[in-house]
């Protein structure tokens, strides 16, 4: 039993440690810059939003309709596919409602009912591709909210540059402690770790919301993987395809989880379908370098745990005098490396709370149970995010 303690103890320490240096990496090198793209402006292909739906209420669909009549983009060439599940009704109800915001700006739009069992996102997605003719798919959330009005413009000038797909920032905002928390995580991922390791990959890794890419490649990858993380997913299959897949500067902004149990449902979610995504890296032939650093990279809920486990090893430091020399320092690098890397432009991207700030070690250390909680949970249940 110790030994393998020691062994999960040195997995997750090793993990975390390469986090760290993949941070301080990024915070100190110009790899920001350089990996997100601001491409040109281009208003030639015809696109397709994809907006699954379930469990939404009024205000959450008009704020992403409203985003995207903002868009200064041909109206002919538009089109909106809303997908909801037949079994919920006052969503499909509250979506009805919300179509004549589309209809007065003249943008096209379908309500596609999926009436057999709710399964996952990309069910939905899949479900409605069959309906899709137009050359670029763009996926939204729910809830998304784009101040910038020129985003599919951007994203369609990245893909007649050649790309296949593209990713863009999400930060997920709000104004209690525990939003401000997650918004300081999002900060430190597309700000400082997502570029550094995309640049160590020679390979992006993409979110979900804000996907844009071609119908040619979604057909390559056969549409939408069946997992819990399918935006992390997908970054295998392209991988795995050769595609070229790039990082747009532009931010979608979505209100992160208000409550903590539904903070917690949301990560388990994110660590399972992160422990699925390793497992496919390692059945998956890709080259060796991309499929070392994924496997790190999904293996990261592990090295979540490890500030836990230092947290709690330098407090039994200073009660019980209990110390390995080795073991300490390690602590002390992942501690100080976890907490203060992010803090340190934070206030450059978006303002929170400095009690969000001070709270953000112990949100950490939450954080790392919460991690530690996944790998015993055998199967996760809910598909939907509650943010209020």
């Amino acid at each position: 039993m110790l030994e393998l303690l020691s062994i999960v103890m040195f997995t997750s320490y090793f993990i975390q440690l390469f986090h760290v240096v993949v941070s301080v990496y990024g915070l100190y090198s110009n790899v920001n810059r350089e990996v997100w793209v601001n491409p040109p402006l281009s208003y030639d292909s015809k696109i397709c939003v994809l907006i699954p739906a379930y469990m939404e209420s009024v205000e959450s669909i008009e704020r992403t309709f409203n985003s995207i009549v903002r868009q200064k983009y041909p109206r002919n060439l538009m089109r909106v596919i809303v997908i909801a599940e037949g079994c919920d009704v006052d969503t499909i109800r509250n979506i009805e409602k919300c179509l004549p915001i589309l209809k007065a700006y003249n943008i096209k739009y379908d309500l596609i009912i999926k009436n057999s069992p709710r399964s996952s996102k990309a069910s939905s997605l899949n479900y409605a591709l069959k309906d899709v003719f137009e050359d670029v798919l763009c996926v939204y959330d729910v809830d998304d909210d784009v101040f910038d009005e020129y985003q599919i413009a951007k994203a369609v000038g990245m893909i007649n540059n050649g790309y296949d797909a593209l990713g863009v920032k999400v930060y997920r905002v709000g104004e209690s402690i525990l939003q401000n928390l997650t918004t300081i995580d999002c900060i430190f991922w597309y700000e400082i770790l997502l570029p550094a390791l995309s640049r160590i990959l020679g390979y992006p890794l993409i979110s979900g919301e804000g996907l844009f890419i071609t119908r040619k490649a979604l057909n390559t990858v056969n549409g939408f993987p069946e997992a819990l993380a399918e935006d992390a997913m997908l970054s295998v299959y392209f991988a795995s395809k050769r595609l070229n897949v790039g990082l747009m500067n532009s931010i979608i902004y979505e209100k992160a989880p208000s409550k903590v149990l539904s903070l917690v449902k949301q990560r388990i979610r994110w660590h399972r379908g992160y422990f699925q995504c390793a497992y496919k890296t390692l059945r998956t032939k890709i080259p060796f370098k991309i499929k070392v650093i994924l496997l790190i990279t999904y293996l990261a809920p592990i090295g979540l745990f490890a500030v836990s486990i230092a947290f709690t090893y330098l407090i039994l430091t200073i009660v019980m005098n209990i110390s390995n020399t080795i073991t300490l320092w390690w602590s002390l690098a992942i501690i100080l490396g976890s907490f203060l890397t992010p803090f340190s432009l934070i206030e450059k991207y978006y303002r929170v709370s400095y009690t969000a700030m001070l709270l953000y070690t112990p949100y950490r250390i939450m954080l790392g149970f919460i991690a530690l909680l996944s790998l015993f949970i055998p199967k996760v249940r809910w598909y939907k995010t509650v943010r209020t």
